[in-house]
């Protein structure tokens, strides 16, 4: 798992996604992403369920996870509690202890990955990935084809070099995999796949 301040980093900042300043927009606003958030928690449960039987996972390294995710899924139920009695005057709180959720579920999902693609791009990005638009229609297909069909892991950030130069208009839609020369992950396009080492044997 990567080292805890770069996930924390990562993850979705709540402070930065609010729009609204009206109390009853901002009690929506948190009431749906704790809604969210208890979602993401039992789709990643259910994922590194699936994923131990499949020996990907260590039975301990299972159930450490798991226990982590339901102390975060028993926090959200704290937080909800609270806001149904309809007090937002601790709102500042709320946020800081729902960011600690995030950031704990972020640490989780890099190293264990969840269900679906979705979840992670909003642990990581919040809700603006899904104003995404992919405008070259094979790239699209292949977004759809990851998202419908493809449950992550785990992630890693690569953090673009300044001085990387992209060519939209040559842009590359599927690689050559047949080929000797070393793939460089961090300078391969956007939605590329790759086979996983032939020597891997801990995947079914």
């Amino acid at each position: 798992m990567s080292d805890k301040k770069s996930d924390t980093q990562n993850s979705l900042k709540l402070k930065n996604a609010i729009k609204v300043t009206d109390d009853n927009d901002l009690h929506k606003f948190i009431e749906e992403k704790i809604t969210y958030i208890q979602e993401i928690i039992r789709h990643t449960i259910s994922s590194i369920k699936i994923n131990k039987e499949h020996d990907i996972f260590s039975n301990n390294d299972a159930n450490l996870s798991i226990s982590v995710l339901t102390e975060l899924y028993e926090k959200t139920n704290e937080i909800a509690k609270h806001m149904r009695g309809n007090n937002t005057k601790n709102s500042e709180k709320i946020i800081d202890s729902l960011q600690k959720i995030i950031d704990k579920l972020s640490m989780i999902i890099c190293g264990f990955g969840t269900r679906y693609i979705d979840d992670l791009f909003f642990i990581i990005f919040g809700s603006e990935f899904k104003n995404m638009k992919i405008e070259h229609p094979i790239l699209n297909a292949k977004y759809e084809i990851i998202k419908n069909y493809i449950q992550p892991i785990g992630y890693k950030i690569v953090h673009w070099k300044q001085n990387k130069s992209t060519n939209i208009g040559n842009v590359t839609l599927c690689s050559n995999k047949i080929t000797e020369d070393n793939t460089i992950l961090e300078d391969s396009s956007t939605f590329e796949c790759f086979d996983v080492d032939n020597s891997t044997k801990s995947f079914y």
